[in-house]
């Protein structure tokens, strides 16, 4: 090799060094410029998911607490539950979930000692110049928020005498509960007439096995919940939590939880299950609004489409099948079966506007069965065209004892133009 091209040689050594010498910081400064631009990306995201999880909770209803937040309060409860009360209303129930306590009495809310909301007791029968109508359902049947003398069922006796109505409603149950506790209660006092309220809250309870789940703010109760085999028959799935030592492992244990929402279409394991849900609002945030979504508008299971139930939904299948069920079974017990929908105020808007009720599906339903029932919306509605009808509810969304007193009017009228003679019970074939 030549000395000239030796010396080109090194000389292009010499470049090709300086060049790495040059591009390696180069390349570093370009890699520490991605990191910080991806941390401003990051620290921005968190930050607007912390001002999100300010405002858009309260703009819809979505809740915002951490999972620690929810568990804590979770525990706290289950002491409350298992803690001794003399004034405590509910007490667990190993088949239904929950009870209210025979001979509860505060105030002017009483039960009397054979565990139904009424101010006497029932002889065993019904007397021979009486219509005994034993009522099932929900807090809108019980009666929430007014006195027990207040309470449509009790009003239905103060109008007509020959009527007596035990009233067998507990707050928070879905037709399930209702339909389970009538298997167990419903025949003691032999009612001439069974009547089961459904107000359209009642239908999420029916794949509901937790209630926390769907408000975690609610008391840490377990329930019963049916599902459809292949044949569309109800099968029961019992609860979860029948005992005090399985609330008091669940106290121990609060992640236990998880294992609550196997039946729980209302589980949301984004929640429960992902480690960075406590940790970023963000992740939080964008968590909760899918929750939500899929809950409430996306999912094939949503419970409302078009404004009114979705009739393909699991739940809305279910509760058919209990009102049938509830049906076949009254009647073969000899008495008249009649379900009673109980609207609440948006219901009453949507009948008031001459739109369909969120449950016109249902009510169209039961029209095609055969099964007797009642809407009192109508009633509510012509009664609303001479009163407000904020008059008809109380602060936290029951009927008030106006309400109460419409419901019973309506419902008596229907019971004498079709209930069967006073003192009769036969049991048919």
């Amino acid at each position: 090799m030549h000395a000239v091209d030796r010396v080109a040689l090194a000389d292009e050594r010499l470049l090709s060094s300086a060049d790495v010498a040059v591009t390696a910081p180069a390349r570093s400064r370009k890699y520490l410029l991605s990191a910080l631009t991806l941390l401003v990306v990051l620290v921005v995201i968190e930050a607007i998911g912390r001002v999100g999880l300010l405002v858009v909770p309260s703009l819809i209803g979505m809740p915002s607490r951490t999972v620690a937040a929810i568990l804590r309060e979770q525990s706290a409860r289950i002491d409350q539950l298992l803690g001794p009360d003399s004034l405590r209303r509910e007490e667990l129930d190993p088949e239904l979930g929950w009870r209210y306590r025979p001979g509860y009495a505060r105030g002017a809310d009483r039960i009397n000692e054979q565990g139904t909301r009424n101010l006497h007791r029932y002889a065993p029968s019904p007397p021979s110049d009486a219509i005994r109508v034993a009522v099932f359902g929900d807090s809108f049947v019980y009666g929430n928020e007014v006195g027990t003398a207040d309470a449509w069922p009790s009003r239905l006796e103060a109008i007509d005498p020959r009527f007596e109505a035990p009233n067998y409603g507990v707050g928070g149950y879905g037709a399930d509960q209702a339909l389970l506790r009538y298997r167990r209660d419903g025949l003691t006092l032999h009612p001439q007439v069974v009547v089961l309220g459904f107000t359209p809250d009642d239908l999420r309870r029916l794949v509901n096995v937790y209630r926390r789940f769907i408000d975690d703010r609610e008391w840490p109760l377990a329930k019963p919940r049916f599902a459809l085999d292949d044949r569309g028959a109800l099968q029961l799935i019992p609860s979860p939590l029948q005992r005090p030592a399985d609330y008091a492992r669940l106290r121990a244990q609060p992640l236990l939880v998880r294992e609550l929402g196997q039946h729980d279409a209302w589980y949301a394991p984004e929640i429960y299950q992902d480690p960075l849900f406590d940790w970023s609002g963000a992740v939080r945030l964008a968590s909760s609004l899918v929750v939500r979504l899929r809950q409430h508008f996306l999912g094939e299971n949503r419970l409302v489409a078009h404004g009114v139930f979705n009739s393909d939904a699991e739940a809305f299948r279910i509760q058919v099948a209990i009102f049938r069920e509830f049906a076949t079974e009254v009647a073969q017990h000899g008495a008249r079966p009649l379900v009673l929908f109980l609207p609440d105020a948006g219901a009453l808007a949507q009948a008031r506007a001459g739109r369909p009720t969120l449950y016109a599906p249902l009510a169209a339903t039961l029209e095609q069965a055969g099964i007797d029932y009642l809407d009192t919306a109508p009633a509510l509605a012509a009664a609303a065209e001479h009163e407000a009808v904020s008059s008809f509810f109380m602060p936290g969304g029951h009927y008030s004892p106006r309400g109460n007193a419409i419901v019973a009017a309506a419902l008596a009228s229907a019971l004498r133009a079709h209930a069967p003679s006073p003192g009769v019970h036969t049991t048919l074939p």
